[in-house]
This record gives C-alpha cells, structure tokens and sequence, in this order.
C-alpha cells in the first residue's frame, strides 16, 4: 500500500487480515511509518457533515476517506484507531470485498458474520473489538421539503440511523429496504426520503401518524383542494368531537393539535381569525429573556424551546432571527451594561438548552462604539461606549401566523368558521348565531374548549382575569434612518425593561410596547392611550440622534393580554405562565400564555380535554407537524417565486399566483404589482385570502390578512384593490362569498 506523507512519498507493505490472531503492531516491527500519527479522538464525524469535511480537505464529494483522515467504522462506537488499525476497512471493488482478498476456502462470498465458516475458529480468537466492521451506507438523500405528519424534521438529534443502539437490517434483506414499512391497516405511516433505510428503533422514530377524523379520507388533501375557512355556519356538522372557541393564535393551534390526534374539531370565531390580541403582538417569537430576569425559569425555559420548534420546525418561512442592539450610553452605567450582558449569556444558554442550533440564532457579542454606530446609524452618538448585540426570533406578521395555522388545520380536516358568535356553552354543546343569516343552532360535542383570551371570563365565571394593555407605535422608516437591527432602548431607572425600536418588512418601524392595567369593559379594539404614546416617544428619543414628534407616528395599536389574577401589585409583575382550567359544567379554559408558547398551551389545553371527555386520541403530534408552505431555509432561499409570497406563503408561494390567474384570468403582472410605491400588497394575494382564508370583507383583507390598516393613510390607498379582489371573487367563485 502507497501512502503519502506531507510532500514526500514513503511506501509500507502491511497486511492485514481478519482471519489472523495477530495485530498491526506486530506485522509492522520491521517496517515503521516514517511519522506516527496521533491516535484519533472519540467522535466520529457524523456522515451529514462528509460533504463539508471532504470540501475542507480539498478533495470531491462522494470519495473514500484518505488514509491521513478520519476512517469510517460503520455502526461502531469506540474510538477511531490510527490508519494501521485492522478495523479499518479500505477500499472495495463492486463486488463489496477488499481489493486482493479471496474468500477463505468453503466460504460464501455472500455470507455474513456470525455464520459458521472454517476459519471461525481463527475469527473468534481475535478479541471482538479487533474485528473488521462493516463500511456505513453511502451518503443518505437530501430532506423532502415539507415532511410528511410524524415524521421528525430533526431526525439526527434524536439519534441517526447509523449509530450504535439501533437496530440493524434484518440478514438477508437488500440494504434499503425492509418489509414493514408501508400502509398497515387505517393507519399511515410517516415516511421521508431516507426512511426505509435503517429506520431508528426507539418510540419516536417508530410513531406513526394519527389515524383520520371521522368522515374523511386518511390523505391529506392537496392544499388547492383542501376544505376552505368559511364565513358563517351553513353546511356547518351538529355533532363533533371538539369544539373550540376563539381564532386567534392559541384556539388555531387548540384546532389544529386536536385535528391530527384523529378528532373531529369544529373551530369558531365570532369575528374573524385573529382579530383579538394575537394581532396586537410585538411580531416577535421572544426566548424569555425578560421572564428569566424576573426569576420565572421555568416560563424562560418553556420560551426558549417553544421559539426553537416554531423557527426550526413548525414555521421556518414566516420566521427569521432578528439581531438586537442594546446601546451602552451615558444613561447605562457600568454596572447596569454588565448585568445585561450576563442576562443575554443566559438567554444564550437557554437556546442551548432548548437545542436550538447557532446557525438559527447565533451567540451574543459585544460591539465597538464603531460597530454600533454602523448598524444604527441614528443613535446618538454622544456617550455611545459601544453595544451589545443578541438574536431572537422575529415574525414576519403574527396575524400571517394565526392564519397560517387555521388554514393547515383546515386542511387536516378541520371545520374553521368565522362570523359565528357563541351564545351559550357547556362541556357537552354550544349554541350558535350565525352572524351573516342571524340563524341560531346547536352543535353536540364531546368536549368544547375556550380559547377567548381576555374573553374567556364572559363564557365561564370561574376564570377571573387582569388583562394588561400593551402599547406599540408606527413610524416610516425614514425616522430612524438606517437602522439595520432592532435597538431595545433602555428604560430609565428600570434595569430590565426596554422600549424596542422594531424594522418591519414592508418599510414602517414598530415602537413599544407599554404593559398598563386596562380596567373597565373590555373592548373589542383597544385603543392606545395619548400618556402611552409620548412615554415611548421620550425613552426611544434619548437613545437617538434626532428626537421623535407626535408627527412622526402614522399609526398606533394597543392590545390586552389576558394574564390571571394571582397576585398584587403591577400587571408587569404578573407571571406570563399559561393556566388550563375546567369549569363545573365542564368547559376547558384555556388562558395565559403569549404568543410564542401557543403551540404548548395549546397541546395542554387538548390534553385536559381528551383527559377529561375520556376521548381516544393519539398522542399530540405538533411538535414536529410543519405548517403549509413550510420548508428548510435552503429550499425556501432557493423558490424563484415573487419574493414577498415567499416571505408570507413559503412553499405555496407559486399556489398563491396560480390561484389568482385562475380566478380572475389576469397576467401575472398585474396580479404582482404592488398597490402603492411604498406599499407591497399584491392582488394576488388578496384574491388568495378571500377564496383560501376566509376574508369577507375589506376589513378582513387590510387589517388581519395583511397590516395595511395599522396605517390609516395606507388603508385609503389600498382599499380600492382590496374592493376589486372582491368584485373579482364575486364573478368568478360566488360560492366563495
């Protein structure tokens, strides 16, 4: 064997054979290497990052391991051995044996290990961990973009089929293929491109797909064809297995958690989706860091792992991570500066232990007053001592996110209405008032579960709650010119709490947000107050260069957080924890929470239900379920689709346009271009919203499908197109209406 050394090129003749009790150590007494390498560490490189590791050494994808690398022991745990180890198995003719090696007399050249074949005696005198492995399996196939339900879009944290502990192809069976693995029975199994190779043998790898609700097929159908979110109750059923009540973030995800246990689940809202507080949120997908500086760990912890599954896994296309800037100026002293960079190397520790990977949201750093002044430009320049920047999660449009999430459960099966106002509840049923006809009915239900946020006290008298009202304002972008991340501005006298300066897509900048105790009758749109307003303005002005007027606000929105009473004192004080309650008559209430843990609240709140109903249901399954129009980072950067859908439809991007032009018969240009200089909406995606999410009306279109109405002059300029949209809908789909 030839093997090269640094430049120079030095020749060993070594042998080596399974079939011999003796070891490389001996064989290799006469001749030496001309250098010993250093015995190899304990990891092996895992076989997805081979690609990377071969372009680092300069050498083509796909090629054996040289000599001077890391070698390749197939399902072996223990430490790799240098290149003379006889466990390493070199290169292979097609065939699948060593070049230059001939089968022992007798012996099949088919046979495995563990068969008895004459030299079995010789074998066995080699100590086990001596003895040749087999090669692993070549590289395996790329991810599907959007995996199937149950499959587990982070398959390799779990355990990768490689690895020791799972279990191995049965003899004699072709090495990508195993029986098993198809339809059994009612149930699916959930299958991705490397799945029937070597699947994992522990519960999570082997869990299958709930079975479908009743009175629907086990596919799911294609999102074109899938069931549709419908204004009103006609066609609606009279007898399911759930209920729920309220559309926004937490009852779209109660439907939807609900739907893939293999329930029947009608969803209902009195307006329309989103139209409580989830559409009043800061837009961002928060890791907690706030809750862990008032000592609530276990809300922080719960944070950090639910932002990591909605920017990982359930809704990659409608998240991205958001740097954050915190300004160290005059204001700040020393000691306040050290104290928030060790609650952000605590945040940072949070991600990790929620398994949330660098490259979704990297580490913390401190900054140079030069560095800072480049990614914020407008901050005031006097007493800058520098920065210190961080990453969270931030949402493309959290309205976008509750629609996202009723759309997929409709498309599960699910029966999503809205404009359909709960007169009455108990466990057992709900009556209904059709607010487009004014028809009252009845629906018979197993188990009905309210999801009203700072509603839920008007359907059940036990929940008592403190809603808290949160304050954000709506600038241009030209008030803080040249702001590439968002700034957190620190509050005076307060050592954690800080007023966010937000750039949104769509070129307006959220300021806010205030936490006040909203007392009274609870409206159904908060308005923001004008003492509200002017603390903002006073905090962000100290930290920027040109001070902010009354004039420069566009828009503001206010919403309420239903937190619970449990304590005195400031609703800023308030634990942001979740509490699922069920009332005497047997309603589960759902209550608490924010924005980011929806997906948990929502997988308790089914729970307590199923628990309680005495339900059959499978185990919840939406911590690994994607969202419509999910996908990895990589395939979404690559659609060649019109960039904004891209942002807001993912992969159903192009389903988007190709509706449209069906619909109304336009080129795509017409349906792409945009309603004003400065305002993005398309035609496309309106038509979109009426005949696939349920919009009604032009206040369905410009205030929750997309966020033109949270600038009025913007609302004048867009409505004629969003009139149009309907007109056009009108003619070609009156169903639709």
């Amino acid at each position: 064997m030839v093997r090269a050394a640094g430049r120079g090129v030095v020749s060993v003749l070594t042998c080596y054979s399974v079939t011999h009790d003796v070891t490389s150590s001996q064989h290799s007494r006469a001749v030496r290497p001309a250098r010993r390498l250093p015995r190899r560490g304990t990891r092996l490189h895992p076989r997805r990052r081979l690609a990377a590791y071969d372009a680092h050494r300069g050498r083509a994808p796909g090629r054996r391991v040289a000599d001077d690398d890391l070698p390749q022991l197939g399902r072996h745990a223990d430490a790799a051995r240098r290149p003379d180890d006889p466990r390493v198995v070199r290169g292979r003719d097609p065939g699948g044996r060593r070049r230059g090696h001939q089968p022992a007399p007798g012996r099949a050249a088919g046979r495995r290990g563990g068969e008895h074949h004459p030299d079995a005696a010789r074998q066995r005198a080699v100590r086990a961990h001596r003895r040749a492995r087999r090669r692993v399996d070549p590289a395996l196939p790329a991810l599907a973009p959007r995996p199937l339900p149950g499959a587990h879009p982070r398959h390799h944290r779990r355990g990768d089929p490689g690895r020791s502990g799972h279990r191995r192809r049965p003899r004699g069976q072709p090495r990508r293929h195993r029986p098993g693995t198809g339809p059994r029975g009612a149930r699916l199994r959930a299958v991705r491109a490397h799945h029937g190779r070597r699947p994992g043998r522990g519960r999570r790898a082997r869990r299958r797909a709930a079975p479908p609700a009743r009175g629907r097929t086990a596919a799911v159908s294609a999102p074109d064809r899938a069931p549709r979110i419908t204004p009103g109750l006609a066609g609606a059923p009279d007898e399911v297995d759930v209920v729920v009540i309220g559309l926004g973030v937490t009852g779209a995800g109660v439907a939807l958690d609900a739907v893939t246990r293999g329930l029947s689940v009608l969803a209902i809202d009195a307006h329309d989706l989103a139209f409580g507080t989830s559409r009043w949120s800061s837009k961002l997908v928060h890791g907690g860091l706030r809750y862990l500086a008032n000592g609530q760990v276990g809300v922080a912890h719960e944070s950090a792992v639910e932002r990591g599954i909605l920017m990982e896994v359930t809704a990659p296309h409608l998240t991205h991570a958001m740097p954050m800037l915190v300004p160290l100026n005059s204001s700040v002293t020393p000691v306040q500066g050290g104290l928030t960079r060790a609650g952000l190397v605590a945040g940072d520790l949070l991600r990790r232990g929620a398994r949330t990977a660098a490259e979704t949201l990297p580490k913390p750093r401190r900054l140079s007053r030069t560095e800072a002044l480049a990614m914020a430009p407008s901050l005031r320049p006097e007493g800058l001592r520098g920065g210190l920047l961080s990453w969270d999660g931030q949402l493309e449009d959290d309205a976008r996110l509750v629609t996202t999430i009723a759309r997929t459960a409709a498309a599960r099966g699910a029966h999503v209405r809205t404009r359909a106002r709960v007169l009455s509840a108990t466990g057992t049923s709900v009556e209904l008032r059709d607010e487009l006809t004014g028809g009252v009915t009845t629906v018979s239900a197993r188990a009905v579960v309210n999801a009203t946020g700072v509603w839920a006290g008007d359907l059940v008298e036990e929940v008592t709650l403190r809603p808290s009202r949160g304050t954000h304002l709506v600038l241009r972008a030209e008030s803080v010119p040249g702001l590439q991340v968002s700034v957190f501005a620190p509050v005076p006298g307060e050592s954690n709490r800080f007023v966010l300066v937000l750039p949104q897509p769509d070129g307006t900048v959220y300021v806010g947000l205030t936490d006040e105790p909203a007392e009274g009758e609870i409206p159904d749109v908060p308005e923001p107050t004008e003492p509200e307003i002017g603390f903002l303005l006073d905090v962000v002005s100290a930290a920027f260069a040109r001070p902010l007027h009354r004039d420069d606000v566009v828009g503001a929105y206010a919403g309420l957080r239903p937190l619970i009473d449990s304590a005195d004192g400031s609703t800023a004080d308030l634990s942001r924890k979740h509490a699922v309650l069920t009332s005497r008559t047997g309603v589960v209430t759902v209550v608490g929470g924010k924005l980011t843990t929806y997906r948990r609240m929502a997988e308790d709140a089914v729970d307590a239900a199923v628990a309680h109903a005495g339900l059959e249901a499978t185990p919840c399954l939406t911590r690994r379920l994607p969202l419509l129009g999910a996908a990895d980072r990589s395939v979404l950067a690559g659609l060649e689709s019109d960039p904004r859908l891209v942002r807001r439809f993912g992969t159903d991007a192009e389903l988007v346009l190709s509706n449209a032009r069906e619909v109304t018969g336009l080129s795509d240009e017409e349906l792409l271009a945009p309603a004003a200089e400065h305002l993005p909406v398309t035609l496309a995606e309106l038509v979109f919203a009426i005949t696939h999410e349920g919009a009604a009306d032009v206040d369905d279109l410009l205030d929750r499908r997309t966020r033109v109405g949270l600038v009025p002059v913007d609302r004048l300029l867009v409505a004629p197109l969003a009139a149009r949209a309907l007109e056009l809908v009108e003619k070609s789909l009156p169903s639709c209406r």
